[in-house]
């Protein structure tokens, strides 16, 4: 179970990846600058959600060695929260209420329905646009029979 909620838990950066290559892949295809800024969008909140929360543990590793009393008021809610989930068992004993999950585990899964909605829609706005054709190679067949004629007969 733990495999699938952590796959679970990467899916929505899988889907930026997906998203950020489709957006290219328009862009590619149409020239047209919104797809760009569709995929740098994507792009930093990948990178957002990768770098940030370990930035965070380092700066909180460092506010606490810089501000040693800082980690005694953290050690000091630690204990409160101890004892405040020891005072909660007390109570439960006291009304014969079982104290625990009694082997239960709750996970929460998390579909980023975002992203995919996100990342579908972008896939058919680009599979349904029509490629720029100034932009493509010399070997794009052309779509003007007199022009495929004219070729056909010169040769």
């Amino acid at each position: 179970m733990n495999i699938i909620a952590s796959t679970l838990d990467w899916t929505g950066h899988l889907l930026g990846v997906a998203g950020l290559l489709i957006s290219l892949w328009g862009f590619k295809r149409t020239r047209k600058h919104g797809y760009v800024l569709i995929g740098f969008a994507l792009l930093v909140s990948i990178v957002i959600s990768l770098v940030l929360p370990s930035v965070n543990r380092i700066r909180a590793h460092r506010y606490f060695e810089e501000h040693p009393a800082a980690a005694v008021d953290r050690e000091l809610a630690e204990q409160i929260l101890e004892a405040q989930q020891q005072a909660r068992e007390d109570i439960l004993i006291a009304h014969n209420k079982p104290t625990d999950l009694d082997g239960e585990l709750t996970i929460k899964i998390r579909v980023p329905v975002y992203q995919l909605l996100l990342v579908l829609g972008l896939w058919l706005l680009v599979k349904n646009e029509k490629p720029n054709q100034r932009f493509h190679s010399i070997a794009t067949p052309v779509n003007d029979p007199g022009k495929a004629q004219a070729a056909h007969s010169d040769a």
